[in-house]
């Protein structure tokens, strides 16, 4: 009798024990978050925690974190939306979006967050690792590849380095109190170590892959009179062929230039004017 007495005891010990989480400040995110990685708590186990001290606590209501963590492990979207109407503009809420778009949609969603909180980095973390493989395209590529935008991708690198650009100045540069409720100052707010890692390793890949394009560009400028050189060359090779005008050579960008030829074809004596793109691999590539 004295030995079911001590079970059921300990029994109602254990049923009466709280989950460790309702000890972490619910602002602080980066806690909560560790504690939820490191602990095998199921979402469904999670969600019941939240939702008992969302019930139990009116203050709670007045402030987005709660919000945030319902919204991460609820089946559906109530708490989402009731969070979102109070807190609009709230960068954890709105990242909880992402549990309810394709791909695509959920990239817009990180930079419609960053355009607002520029130093989120969950936002920019999920970002960049939503373009991770771009990122290896680009570094296994050639710059003419690049530049030519022949890489297999169907995203050209001027238009990930111009959306890069202002991503980085802002993470790096912006106000990093852009909430009321969160401080953006600390680059591990909410983040892993090896999510902050990749983060500064995708900034080193792409900054590198930046300035190799750079170089090329700045070498592949002013070579308009080699350019012309080489049509005049070439084209005096063919004994048939013969200029009305010498070539004309304008630099259109990303070492790509337009050639006009005015020439007199004397095998079918017509007077022909061609235009041409030429990529101008010039010192950097060599000839191509």
């Amino acid at each position: 009798m004295k030995y079911l007495f001590k079970i059921l005891s300990v029994v109602i010990i254990l049923s009466s024990c709280t989950n460790p989480i309702v000890e972490i400040p619910i602002e602080d995110i980066h806690a909560h978050r560790l504690f939820i990685n490191s602990n095998e708590y199921s979402d469904d186990e999670l969600f019941s925690v939240y939702e008992e001290l969302y019930s139990n606590n009116e203050n709670l209501k007045n402030e987005p974190y709660i919000y945030y963590f319902l919204s991460r492990f609820e089946s559906k979207r109530a708490y989402l939306d009731e969070g979102l109407n109070k807190f609009p503009d709230d960068p954890f809420i709105n990242f909880n979006r992402n549990r309810y778009l394709n791909e695509n949609d959920e990239a817009r969603l990180y930079l419609e967050i960053l355009e607002n909180h520029p130093r989120f980095n969950m936002a920019m973390h999920n970002y960049l690792n939503l373009n991770k493989d771009l990122i290896e395209i680009f570094l296994g590529s050639s710059t003419k590849e690049i530049l030519e935008n022949d890489t297999g991708s169907n995203t050209s690198f001027n238009e990930f380095e111009e959306n890069f650009a202002e991503l980085e100045y802002g993470y790096k540069n912006g106000d990093p109190v852009s909430s009321e409720f969160h401080n953006f100052k600390d680059s591990n707010y909410g983040l892993e170590d090896n999510q902050v890692e990749l983060i500064e390793k995708s900034f080193q890949n792409i900054i590198s892959i930046v300035k190799s394009v750079n170089v090329a560009l700045e070498s592949c400028s002013d070579k308009e009179a080699s350019l012309r050189s080489f049509e005049r060359n070439r084209i005096g090779k063919m004994s048939y062929m013969s200029f009305i005008d010498q070539p004309d050579v304008v630099y259109i960008g990303n070492c790509r230039y337009k050639v006009v030829n005015n020439v007199l074809d004397e095998m079918y004596y017509s007077h022909s004017s061609s235009t041409s793109f030429i990529s101008y691999c010039c010192d950097a590539w060599k000839r191509c």
